[in-house]
């Protein structure tokens, strides 16, 4: 609570670290923890992807699983002219969702919906010719059988091996299509501490600092790029 209070007087609801630094937020999230967005050091192992994401220009951005809008929302910001299309089941979601949008003058461009079909997908896929999906959510909905505009779309999916063997679904699905990169995820330490903050390692506080980095992940986690192998 201390932490909370303090960060609050010193940046308000705002992102002070990674591709959404400056981005202004809400007080809580859905879905994930909320302290590792605002500091910015939310899925740090993505950041490289996001970047590189961001420099395809993306004439869509689907944003699958969207919680509070983190991605959808962030991505809106960071890239001018794209349309966002952010799916989310929560009903709470949803409203966090057009609530960053607004703060970060975005909201014309960013489409709320609820749960995310197949036929959905297409829909939101239909005529886009440089497409990109950001997904945290289950894999089965990355099937180019049923979604053939997949092909052409940039992806960045959580896979959720946890719950299934999501992974070893989707793979053969794209491998003749995407260049595949997987990435681990891996505990935080003090050096992940944004540089607005990094003296706290020298106090007291700079266990409690390391731990609300911590996204609560019910075991070691990895996630997809896929990368169409022709433009």
């Amino acid at each position: 609570m201390f932490l909370r209070s303090l960060y609050r007087h010193l940046f308000g609801w705002k992102v002070i670290s990674g591709p959404f630094a400056g981005l202004r937020y809400v007080p809580n999230s859905v879905g994930s923890v909320h302290f590792a967005k605002l500091l910015g050091t939310y899925e740090c192992e993505l950041w490289t992807h996001v970047e590189k994401l961001i420099s395809l220009a993306p004439t869509r951005i689907i944003n699958i699983g969207a919680g509070e809008g983190y991605y959808a929302a962030g991505l809106a910001w960071r890239l001018p002219n794209p349309r966002v299309t952010a799916f989310e089941t929560e009903a709470h979601g949803r409203e966090l969702i057009g609530q960053i949008a607004t703060l970060n003058a975005v909201g014309a461009r960013v489409a709320i919906r609820g749960a995310c079909t197949s036929s959905d997908l297409a829909t939101a896929l239909q005529g886009v010719a440089h497409p990109a999906i950001v997904i945290d959510a289950e894999g089965e909905l990355l099937d180019p059988a049923n979604v053939p505009a997949l092909t052409r779309a940039v992806i960045l999916v959580e896979v959720h091996d946890f719950h299934a063997p999501i992974g070893e679904l989707l793979l053969p699905r794209f491998r003749s299509t995407h260049h595949v990169e997987e990435v681990q995820s891996r505990p935080r330490t003090a050096r992940d501490l944004p540089s607005p903050i990094r003296a706290i390692r020298f106090t007291p506080w700079s266990g409690r600092a390391v731990n609300v980095m911590d996204e609560k992940r019910p075991g070691p986690m990895r996630w997809f790029w896929l990368e169409p192998r022709s433009p």
